[in-house]
């Protein structure tokens, strides 16, 4: 489907023949396709091959030219080296899935400098049925983190008390004074009350008390001109520009355009697709002048360029000062933008650590990337990685 009208028709193998080199249509094949078409324009022979679309179909496809992917995979010892002992550990515990309780907590280093410390958290919604066991947690500054771990297992749970929407039955949350945190629900639309989204941004605006930090005198007649304006007039308004957020750069208009949402001021938040909700609910939260964005499987339900775009935007938040913790489910989009990694297993963090490290070496838990090709480059996660290693297009 392609601007409202059905463009192919077919099996889904001989659909992706098609449209392998579709600039915009090629960011929704498997990772497993796009290292075939990587790998196609290198050698040839593939091409003879069915597109493959699976695990197994694509290490098939690999296997017809295995000693030609031996040989590029040989790189320097110490990169193929990543057997460390959060490795040994996460494997043991997660590969031969061995029952709770046999090995012990990683030790804790706590980081006195933290943004928010858990410290020794318990919590249960039945008491005799225990969610988190003892968890200590550190989130610092300038961090891109992602909680990932099978479900049910507590991942919203921890959000929620780090956040002080719940409350443990025992431990502390503690936060370093002043910071403001922000937390955007799996579900946007829970967010939305207005009727409009800049009748939203404009409940986000009040309830910062940014107006008055900034100096900027603000009245019920001011509000109800805002609400008038036409939408130009409105995002490029004197007063919402005045704005001086603590941890972004960005004025207001800046932050519109970079979020790329001004054909959205009118809209109603229903109306908005699920990628453009999760935008919405974002620039709120930053609107509230937040120091820390707290998001709940912030791609799930998005398509892969949805996702991608929000991708750069988080990135390019962190890189501006934010501090950045979400859960997810999608590993290679953590593999791809996160520079922190929790597992959450068994009531407790069981490792924390590099999440391309994580994913590495683990049966459980890894990038379809990883599964295809760990057989030639055990280290290797990302799509982007796979192609700087092999030399690819």
């Amino acid at each position: 489907l392609k601007d409202g009208k059905i463009e192919f028709v077919d099996n889904a193998h001989n659909i992706c023949s098609e449209v392998i080199d579709d600039e915009i249509f090629e960011n929704y094949l498997p990772a497993v396709t796009k290292i075939y078409n990587s790998l196609s324009v290198k050698y040839p022979s593939l091409i003879k091959l069915n597109t493959p679309l699976s695990i197994r179909e694509g290490r098939r496809c690999l296997g017809t030219i295995r000693d030609d992917l031996i040989k590029i995979s040989n790189g320097d010892e110490e990169s193929n080296n990543l057997d460390s002992a959060n490795l040994h550990h996460i494997n043991k515990k997660y590969n031969s899935q061995e029952k709770s309780g046999i090995i012990d907590k990683l030790p804790f280093n706590r980081n006195k400098d933290a943004l928010i410390q858990m410290k020794g958290i318990y919590f249960a919604y039945e008491k005799e049925n225990l969610i988190l066991k003892n968890v200590d947690f550190d989130l610092n500054k300038g961090d891109f983190l992602s909680l990932i771990g099978g479900n049910g297992v507590g991942k919203s749970t921890f959000l929620q008390l780090l956040v002080g929407i719940l409350k443990p039955i025992k431990g502390k949350v503690k936060y370093k004074k002043g910071i403001n945190l922000a937390y955007v629900h799996q579900n946007p639309m829970i967010h939305f009350s207005k009727d409009n989204v800049r009748e939203e941004f404009m409940e986000s605006i009040l309830e910062s008390n940014l107006l008055n930090r900034n100096g900027i005198g603000f009245s019920g007649e001011d509000y109800e001109k805002l609400l008038k304006m036409s939408s130009d007039e409105f995002i490029g308004s004197d007063i919402l520009n005045g704005l001086k957020f603590d941890s972004i750069d960005y004025n207001f208009k800046e932050l519109i355009e970079f979020f790329d949402i001004t054909n959205l001021i009118d809209k109603h938040p229903y109306d908005c697709s699920g990628g453009e909700q999760q935008k919405i609910v974002i620039v709120k939260a930053l609107l509230q002048n937040a120091d820390v964005l707290i998001l709940d499987e912030p791609t799930k339900g998005l398509d892969p360029l949805s996702s991608k775009a929000l991708a750069d935007i988080l990135n390019s938040l962190r890189d501006n000062g934010l501090t950045i913790l979400m859960t997810s489910h999608d590993l290679d989009f953590v593999a791809n933008n996160c520079k922190r990694c929790l597992m959450l297993f068994d009531k407790d963090i069981q490792i924390d650590d590099d999440p391309k490290v994580i994913f590495a070496e683990n049966n459980f838990y890894t990038t379809f990337v990883n599964r295809m090709v760990k057989e030639y480059v055990p280290e290797i996660v990302t799509l982007e990685d796979l192609k700087s290693r092999w030399d690819l297009e």
